[in-house]
Formats: structure tokens, C-alpha cells, sequence
């Protein structure tokens, strides 16, 4: 997940990026955001939810050619 601010501002991912989606719903979202974007919890849940398999994931691209039936 990435989050691009559009204003010319560095690009947010991973947990970052959850948490500046987060700031746009209401004040209490946006407090939790801000306690989630802090540089030692952000990288810690980051390794929490890499871990747990809920990391990047490569999506393969197939081409009709590329597929076979299964019989």
C-alpha cells in the first residue's frame, strides 16, 4: 500500500500509509493514525504484520497463451 500526499511530499507505505488514510475520517481515527505513525511503532507493527504473512505480495500477470485446461 502506498500513499502519495499529491502535494510533492515524500510517499508513505506499509503501515504509514494505513495511518495517513486513517487521518481522513474523523479526530479520533486521525489521533490513532498519529499514534501509529511514530517511527518505533510504526516499524514495530510493520514487522508484526510482515510476519504474519500480511506482507507485499508479488501478483503474477498471465497471458492467454500462458494458461492450460485442467482436465
Amino acid at each position: 500500500m502506498t500513499y502519495d500526499p499529491m502535494d510533492g511530499g515524500n510517499l508513505d507505505e506499509g503501515v504509514r500509509a494505513f495511518a495517513r488514510g486513517l487521518e481522513h475520517i474523523n479526530l479520533g481515527w486521525a489521533f490513532v493514525a498519529a499514534c501509529l505513525r511514530l517511527p518505533g511503532i510504526s516499524h514495530f507493527v510493520q514487522i508484526l504484520i510482515d510476519a504474519s504473512g500480511l506482507g507485499p505480495h508479488m501478483i503474477l500477470r498471465r497471458s492467454k497463451a500462458g494458461l492450460s485446461s485442467i482436465d
